[in-house]
């Protein structure tokens, strides 16, 4: 074994490993040691601020995983309300965050409605553990058939706003459960981006996109990689229409510019 894959167990075994992951000077040591994961994060970054301004007031980070979207975000925003129902993720979050003000942390899942939920987890902290029964089953056909299932607390978008307040950008990334997500919102949100995978999700996320479709102002755009689809944003038919004929396996951030009815 490595002498950096035994540091890692001992680390985690005496419950330092997120101290240590977290620490600004474990940071400056990525950016030697593995400065792939650093320039991945700058970009996305560069992105968002392409994307959004620089002077965004509130952020939701629904489905944070272990906070590189909310690090991002805190660069551009006063607030992030970071939501993550997985334990070890939010541990992660827990010990990342825990000195910065502006992050709000909720250890939750969102959906339709508040309560308890099933939550499917292929491996502690991974971004394929979701609440969505068709990504469970997609995981088992992969072959990955140990799949847990735990209960977690459940919210509402509609809730997180009452708590917060309405967010400039609402993020969300929960594979598989965005439609869900979106049936427990009923603010107007100026800008939103939900994950798009498909052709799994294709149903799921045409029914999203007819959501905004009676606001003739609302513009959309495609996310691939680190830039968008279209130089400018477009009415939902072009978004419709692309989601609608394309059958390779990709994955979008669908993004949706909420302009105001004329």
């Amino acid at each position: 074994m490595l002498i950096s894959e035994v540091f890692k167990s001992l680390s985690r075994r005496f419950g330092a490993y997120n101290a240590i992951r977290y620490s600004k000077i474990y940071y400056r040591i990525l950016k030697y040691k593995n400065p792939s994961y650093i320039q991945t994060l700058d970009e996305d970054l560069a992105f968002y601020r392409r994307a959004l301004g620089d002077s965004l007031g509130l952020v939701f980070d629904v489905g944070a995983n272990h906070g590189d979207k909310t690090w991002a975000f805190r660069q551009m925003a006063k607030k992030v309300v970071s939501i993550e129902p997985d334990e070890t993720c939010f541990a992660a979050l827990c010990t990342r965050y825990r000195r910065d003000k502006g992050v709000c942390l909720e250890n939750i899942a969102l959906g339709d409605r508040a309560g308890v939920g099933t939550f499917f987890i292929e491996e502690d902290g991974s971004a394929y553990n979701t609440l969505s029964e068709k990504e469970r089953n997609w995981l088992v056909s992969t072959h990955k058939h140990n799949i847990r299932e735990v209960l977690v607390p459940m919210s509402t978008l509609d809730n997180m706003i009452a708590k917060y307040g309405t967010p400039d950008f609402l993020k969300i990334d929960v594979e598989g459960g965005e439609l869900s997500v979106f049936n427990g919102l009923s603010h107007p949100v100026p800008i939103i981006c939900f994950e798009a995978n498909l052709p799994r999700f294709r149903e799921e996320s045409l029914c999203i996109i007819e959501r905004f479709r009676p606001n003739k102002a609302t513009r959309f755009n495609l996310r691939l990689e680190n830039d968008f689809v279209f130089s400018s944003h477009q009415p939902a038919e072009e978004i419709i229409s692309i989601l609608s004929r394309n059958n390779e396996e990709v994955s979008y951030d669908i993004f949706v510019f909420n302009g105001k009815p004329a």
